[in-house]
């Protein structure tokens, strides 16, 4: 059975999950490594409100996985687990808490496994 033109066969689905997990790493890496050139002297709390985004993200995008129609259920909550990833790189360069690097984890593991599950 051939795949409607606006829908993506399960090894696309996949590929684009892994790439964005894979983006959302190297941007991760490149964060602490900049990260160590030039110490961070920014408040202490976007370390705080980043770790608190993304475990949200990584709830969020189970949750819109479950609950969005098929069109955006791919996407979409990859999308949001991979902004969890990145507020933490952002917040890891700005903050002088390396808190950040560890919560990463929690959407980065998520994105994984929506982007295997489909």
């Amino acid at each position: 059975m051939p795949i409607p033109p606006n829908r993506l066969s399960p090894p696309q689905a996949r590929l684009i999950g892994l790439a964005l997990l894979a983006g959302s790493l190297v941007f991760l890496g490149l964060a602490a490594f900049l990260r160590n050139q030039n110490p961070p002297t920014g408040p202490e709390v976007i370390a705080h409100a980043a770790a608190v985004y993304a475990v949200i993200a990584a709830l969020a995008g189970q949750a819109l996985r479950a609950a969005l129609p098929a069109p955006g259920r791919l996407l979409v909550p990859l999308a949001v687990c991979e902004s969890g990833v990145l507020i933490c790189g952002v917040a890891l360069m700005v903050s002088p808490p390396i808190a950040p690097l560890y919560v990463a984890a929690i959407p980065a593991g998520m994105l994984l496994k929506l982007a295997i599950e489909e």
